[in-house]
């Protein structure tokens, strides 16, 4: 099958919803008065902390304040001094890697998982508040928004909801791959999240 490009026009509810509910929850490290809780030192930053995009998960992101323990290539990673308030995967005093130069208002969380892929994809800043990430995944960003795929389609773009507001980024790859590939090739028998090699 021949290279075709695939534009989801990603405006609606569900975008709108997220945003909204994120909004909410944005500020809750600074509204909890515990001082364990607030800034302590000038090494503490607010970090938006997620389980993915609106397209994976029903849980919307927080910020929280994490204090940095170390940084390599531009990854940071640091504790995380808040208690979540509706995200069961991170805790109090977890270590967390995060992205600083987003493009957006607040350095975000990452992972390995995400760093490994993202140097095979062009990711365009969103079209309304210049987010240059993601919060998933692109390969599993695909296959949530297009479960209906074929294993033999060659992804030229898309575009997907904006984690952070209504825009619409656009995600491209850097290489003429079938979509599963870009997964397969993170890393050679890998096996995370019990998904194999080809999801």
């Amino acid at each position: 099958m021949g290279a075709f490009t695939l534009i989801f026009l990603a405006v609606g509810l569900k975008a709108r919803s997220f945003h909204h509910k994120f909004e909410e929850f944005k500020f809750y490290a600074l509204a909890n008065t515990s001082t364990s809780t607030k800034q302590t030192s000038s090494s503490d930053l607010q970090v938006i902390i997620h389980e993915g995009g609106p397209r994976v998960t029903q849980k919307y992101p927080e910020a929280v304040w994490v204090s940095i323990t170390a940084c390599e290539n531009n990854v940071f990673q640091g504790r995380v001094l808040n208690v979540p308030s509706q995200l069961d995967s991170i805790k109090q005093n977890d270590i967390i890697s995060f992205l600083a130069n987003t493009g957006g208002q607040y350095a975000v969380m990452t992972t390995a998982k995400y760093l490994r892929e993202r140097p095979q994809w062009k990711i365009h800043p969103c079209s309304k508040c210049g987010f240059s990430e993601l919060f998933d995944v692109p390969s599993d960003l695909v296959r949530a928004t297009f479960p209906s795929l074929s294993d033999d389609a060659l992804i030229d773009a898309f575009t997907t909801f904006c984690p952070l507001c209504d825009g619409t980024p656009v995600v491209e790859p850097l290489r003429s791959l079938r979509w599963w590939q870009f997964a397969a090739g993170r890393q050679s028998g890998e096996n995370e999240g019990g998904n194999a090699d080809k999801y």
